[in-house]
């Protein structure tokens, strides 16, 4: 057997890799940056996970969601795998554990937000490091012409001068020829290994609708698919808390989660305590969050069968497949509506 399939069933237990991730790991180890383009559920966090396994140092993961950095640690550190986050949700003690974990070589995987970079504290930190790759999940919020462009993220066109011989990988779920370009541009990626996945998902159904009243319309929904738990998309933070209040009114289980509320409210609600595997329809029948798309987007919800984009909330076209296949990560039968 070889090392990579070694480390991929030994760790996470899969049988086998999943199309273009042997490429993606092989381009790692060899030190070649890459531009990995696979759909949600294709596994683009092992690409730069097993690496992280097989080769030693740090490898620095960049993502832009708090509730997406706990998820994958969480799910590192069950596995045995030494990581951390370092994001706006810890304390000044917590951060200090992490920082001299980081400085003593024991982490393999370490999490950090865009603004991270930014941080004056936070360079001399990796500089003490080996850092060994850098990987840039949700690539795509680099590009102007992305669906989901963010300002932090163009601080990363620093990564290349700061680590000039670190192997930089660019990963996301959605990314038109111009928006490649774009991500390959602003990271300098030098001579980069380009993959893009098989796109068709046979367990997706989507269904585009004229919006009419709110409320209703995600009414209607959910009185289609009775017993199932899903997701409703939305722009903005008030509509998502009107939203939300709307559905309890009506005597179904809901919450709202966008970036509003501060970190520990947010644990309260749960929805920084871990995995959702325990997240359920209501005894009303379904169960359902109005969510703004940044801050839901990557939070795994097993029982989730439903994904719901009111007021053209992915912006474009690109964003409907990213927000309604992860709600199909298991190949389970999952309808997305917009």
């Amino acid at each position: 057997m070889d090392r990579i399939l070694e480390v991929v069933r030994g760790t996470w237990g899969y049988p086998g890799l999943r199309p273009l991730q042997r490429e993606a790991i092989e381009a790692s180890l060899a030190g070649r940056d890459a531009l990995v383009v696979l759909p949600t559920g294709g596994g683009k966090s092992v690409c730069y996970q097993a690496p992280a396994l097989l080769a030693p140092g740090l490898t620095v993961v960049v993502s832009p969601l708090i509730s997406l950095m706990k998820d994958q640690v969480d799910r590192l550190r069950r596995s045995g795998i030494p990581s951390a986050f370092m994001n706006s949700s810890l304390d000044p003690g917590e951060r200090r554990i992490v920082e001299s974990a980081v400085s003593r070589g024991e982490i393999r995987l370490l999490y950090v937000a865009p603004e991270r970079f930014g941080d004056p504290a936070f360079r001399p930190l990796m500089a003490k490091a080996r850092v060994r790759a850098i990987a840039v999940d949700e690539a795509h919020c680099i590009s102007h012409w992305g669906h989901d462009f963010r300002e932090a993220y163009g601080r990363l066109s620093l990564l290349r001068d700061a680590f000039p011989g670190v192997p930089v990988h660019a990963l996301t779920a959605t990314a038109t020829r111009r928006v490649r370009e774009d991500i390959a541009g602003l990271l300098s990626l030098r001579d980069p290994l380009v993959l893009v996945g098989d796109f068709f998902r046979p367990n997706l159904h989507l269904r585009l609708a004229a919006r009419r009243d709110q409320l209703a319309d995600v009414l209607g929904v959910i009185a289609r698919h009775p017993g199932k738990a899903g997701i409703v998309y939305v722009i903005r933070r008030a509509d998502v808390d009107d939203l939300a209040q709307g559905l309890r009114d009506a005597g179904l289980s809901a919450v709202a989660y966008h970036a509003g509320p501060s970190a520990p409210a947010r644990r309260t609600n749960g929805w920084q305590a871990g995995p959702m595997s325990s997240w359920r329809p209501s005894r009303s029948g379904w169960a359902s969050t109005a969510a703004t798309c940044a801050s839901w987007r990557m939070r795994r919800c097993p029982s989730r069968r439903s994904t719901i984009n009111k007021k053209w909330a992915a912006r474009d076209a690109t964003g409907i497949p990213p927000s309604a296949s992860s709600s199909g990560r298991r190949a389970m039968r999952t309808f997305g509506e917009a």
